[in-house]
């Protein structure tokens, strides 16, 4: 047990305090349940507050006795802030201290396999196991909605779990994955590690390996270095995996083609183009001769313009796979003359591709292509050789060809990060609409961040072809 200190004393009536205005952030919520697991006896004292709030609510007459009470008889001062905590506060405190003691009596009867090491933009759903950011976690169920969480077992072998995931913790050895996505690295002190799915189970022989599931049984594994064997369930036959090699039991297939949906109706999609009361008007790459694909730094592959989002990447672990994107809206309808103000807003998509755990914080740059006798480009046959603003010859790659295009804005999409919006604005993306002479705006996406390992995340982001999440759109004010 660790000894009390004033100023750990002093510490856990500050962040009390600070409970009572507002929630704690994350990272002190562990902390003030860390200080209540680490010392029984302020847990005693916060039971004690809780207890003597409890009768000021139902006695109003006692807060007044204590207030004309002299200060000696109240006892110690550090104790007073406590007492005075409001109802709300005292219901949040009261929450931890169960948290704490059920915490106490979960790691008697059952002692923790793995610590949930990190933690990045996560949200979890019903888990059955503590999910705070350092917990030494016993066998249960983890189900993460948001974010990106790493979970380091007791035999050494890492699980990076991508959300929306569930993985049920079995043993140091053993793990579960429901649904969802995850990317595993086994050292040599934990070969044999196994993670079953629905339909099979995956045995690491000392490696990096990718695994997507859903409920149904379907599975895709992905081997980014080494060799793992997967034995489906019901068959004889156990196959080896190796490095750089993938397994597909039906996953791909199935989100290729999804197959029309007869129970629920698809979202609200955006007029072709619509004009608002305070003068800003909205055009979407579904209006007109608007377009959206990407293009693939292999020039084998050609524009991707019939699916459901566009794909950006950087990579120069595999240059040939770096992906750029495109849009055009057709702004001809507009006084683009007149524009004083102007946004881009992109939703994310999931993309089906690659791992979140092997890329960072994603930085992208978004570039206006001001050579306007490119702006005629075609969906279906663009590929890098004749995308516009993109040199073939180019050794980088991050960058569009010089004076062919300017750079008019950033945004981040945090690591783990695979849903919500993002938008750019502000006077650079103003100034090229009004600098337009065709009618056609075009746009051209790179991400600037590379991955840190082969098989990194491809991110995403909706097309007009989407039909649950709106499509680029380009805001315009105009005066």
């Amino acid at each position: 047990m660790k000894p009390l200190t004033q100023a750990t004393r002093a510490r856990f009536i500050l962040l009390c305090e600070r409970s009572r205005d507002q929630p704690l952030p994350s990272s002190e919520t562990a902390e003030l349940n860390s200080l209540l697991k680490d010392h029984p006896e302020l847990v005693k004292t916060m039971a004690e507050s809780l207890l003597i709030d409890a009768e000021l609510r139902r006695d109003p007459r006692l807060l007044q006795e204590m207030k004309t009470t002299p200060q000696e008889a109240r006892g110690p001062r550090n104790i007073i802030p406590i007492f005075a905590l409001g109802a709300a506060a005292c219901l949040f405190l009261g929450l931890l201290v169960f948290q704490t003691l059920r915490q106490a009596e979960t790691d008697k009867s059952s002692p923790g396999v793995a610590i949930l090491s990190k933690s990045t933009n996560c949200r979890w759903a019903s888990s059955t196991i503590p999910t705070a950011e350092g917990s030494h976690v016993p066998a249960g169920k983890l189900e993460l909605v948001e974010g990106l969480a790493t979970i380091v077992f007791d035999s050494g072998a890492e699980i990076s779990l991508e959300a929306p995931a569930t993985l049920e913790i079995i043993d140091k050895m053993n793990a579960r994955l429901i649904s969802g996505t995850l990317v595993a690295d086994v050292p040599p002190t934990a070969i044999g590690f196994t993670i079953d799915t629905k339909d099979a189970t995956i045995t690491d022989l000392g490696t990096r390996f990718g695994l997507s599931t859903d409920e149904q049984g379907k599975y895709l594994v992905q081997v980014i270095e080494g060799l793992v064997e997967v034995d489906h369930k019901g068959e004889n036959n156990i196959r080896q995996v190796t490095e750089g090699k993938s397994l597909d039991r039906g996953l791909l297939e199935k989100k290729k083609n999804p197959g029309p949906s007869v129970s629920e109706p698809t979202r609200w999609q955006p007029d072709p183009a619509f004009a608002q009361a305070d003068g800003w008007k909205n055009v979407p790459t579904s209006f007109g001769k608007g377009r959206d694909t990407y293009v693939t730094s292999d020039p084998n592959q050609l524009g991707k313009g019939d699916e459901p989002f566009f794909r950006v990447k950087q990579t120069t672990i595999q240059p040939n796979l770096v992906r750029v994107g495109f849009l055009a809206f057709d702004i001809s309808g507009t006084d683009s003359a007149g524009v004083s103000e102007a946004e881009l807003i992109l939703n994310i998509e999931p993309s089906d591709l690659g791992f979140a755990s092997l890329v960072p914080d994603s930085e992208f740059t978004v570039y206006g292509l001001t050579d306007e006798a490119a702006d005629n480009w075609s969906e279906k046959d663009l590929k890098w050789e004749n995308a516009p603003a993109l040199d073939p010859t180019m050794v980088n790659l991050k960058t569009p060809e010089p004076g062919k295009a300017v750079p008019l804005g950033k945004f981040l999409v945090p690591r783990g990060v695979q849903r919500g919006t993002r938008s750019i604005s502000g006077s650079a993306l103003a100034d090229f609409i009004r600098s337009d002479t065709n009618g056609t705006a075009t746009l051209i996406i790179f991400r600037d961040s590379d991955e840190t390992a082969k098989a990194g995340l491809v991110q995403a982001f909706s097309s007009k072809e989407n039909a649950v999440n709106p499509p680029p759109i380009l805001r315009m004010k105009t005066d």
